[in-house]
């Protein structure tokens, strides 16, 4: 019980009541169920952080790359290669992007709060979020932005290392690769608001962790 804690939701509707709930909880009938969401860029540590939040909390959490995995399989790693192999990453992510909104209603619509962790790198998947939200009217969101300051390309080579051998399935594992997605994040901020978290050194994983949840 000494990770319990309870968020003050706000009501969506005029003249409701503010309720006090408790994320261990959240999954029984009647809750507003809060939605978490990890966003950033490849390397950025949502994982990470995710998963410290995920354990605290005792609140599922559903990673784009596993739902990936599991709809395409694993997907090549050096899509850049080929303008055909591009096309394809680009397909495969798409239709894991539009699993995990359908897992994602699934959770809210059973009022079950979640934490998800994806890129969200492009304008027209925040639209589609929000579009999801507005079918739980309940439904609170939160989003975390990873963002590691310190991405000298040793750092970020040394990240990219590290997610390959924690078999991360993702298909970013060039410095390239990752100046495009992060220059595409930044280009697309969250069109919410949003707290933004620097998970790079010398900041740690429980402060980040920490950070997100004092948000």
């Amino acid at each position: 019980l000494k990770f319990r804690r309870k968020l003050k939701i706000e009501p969506q509707q005029k003249g409701g009541d503010m309720h006090e709930v408790s994320f261990f909880g959240c999954k029984a009938a009647g809750h507003c169920p809060l939605l978490i969401v990890l966003c950033g860029w490849a390397a950025a540590g949502k994982s990470t952080v995710a998963r410290r939040l995920s354990k605290t909390l005792n609140t599922h959490w559903i990673d784009i790359n596993s739902v990936r995995k599991v709809n395409t399989g694993i997907p090549y790693s050096h899509p850049e290669e080929s303008v055909e192999l591009m096309k394809r990453d680009r397909q495969e992510m798409k239709a894991a992007y539009e699993l995990l909104f359908h897992m994602t209603n699934t959770n809210l619509r059973m009022r079950r709060s979640l934490i998800i962790t994806a890129t969200f790198s492009r304008v027209n998947l925040w639209h589609k979020l929000l579009e999801m939200t507005k079918r739980v009217p309940c439904a609170e969101i939160k989003i975390v932005r990873c963002v590691p300051k310190n991405d000298s390309q040793k750092e970020v080579e040394e990240r990219l290392s590290k997610t390959q051998e924690g078999r991360q399935h993702d298909s970013v594992h060039t410095y390239g690769r990752y100046l495009e997605i992060k220059k595409r994040s930044l280009e697309n901020p969250p069109p919410f608001p949003y707290l933004e978290i620097d998970t790079s050194p010398p900041n740690t994983v429980e402060r980040s962790a920490e950070q997100a949840l004092a948000y």
